[in-house]
């Protein structure tokens, strides 16, 4: 009987050795995977913070562009703007210069020909007179 007992309980010890070694296996097992899952979490982080930093490095490449590109439109509008002045000035000074000089020139004509202008006045007037009473009869 001695013997019964001494084979169950080696038999015992075995299979709680077993069972020993299987939980150190399976915990050995499980903080491989926590530290396999942890691993995996935090590079999906760090590649996560690489493409949002890669995006806001882009964006704010594409604002400074955006900017730059309106600065130098609103350069060359302001540089077309001053030319358009320019021109428009230039235009004023010469029509202003010409119409001058017409008034001078037609002031030169009637003091030297005072009667022909006081003749071609009357004439003016005469067939405008002749024109408005034949549009007021039709």
């Amino acid at each position: 009987m001695a013997d019964i007992r001494e084979r169950t309980k080696d038999r015992i010890d075995s299979f709680a050795d077993k069972a020993k070694d299987a939980t150190d296996k399976t915990h050995q097992a499980a903080g491989n995977a926590g530290q396999q899952a942890s691993n995996f979490a935090s590079n999906v982080a760090d590649k996560a913070k690489d493409a949002a930093s890669s995006v806001s490095d882009y964006a704010k490449q594409s604002a400074e562009k955006l900017q730059e590109y309106g600065s130098a439109a609103m350069d060359g509008l302001g540089s077309a703007g001053e030319t358009i002045k320019d021109y428009a000035s230039t235009a004023y000074d010469k029509s202003s210069d010409a119409v001058m000089y017409a008034a001078d020139e037609v002031g030169a004509f009637v003091r030297r020909h005072p009667m022909a202008t006081v003749l071609a006045v009357l004439g003016l007037g005469v067939g405008i007179g002749i024109l408005c009473t034949r549009s007021s009869r039709s």
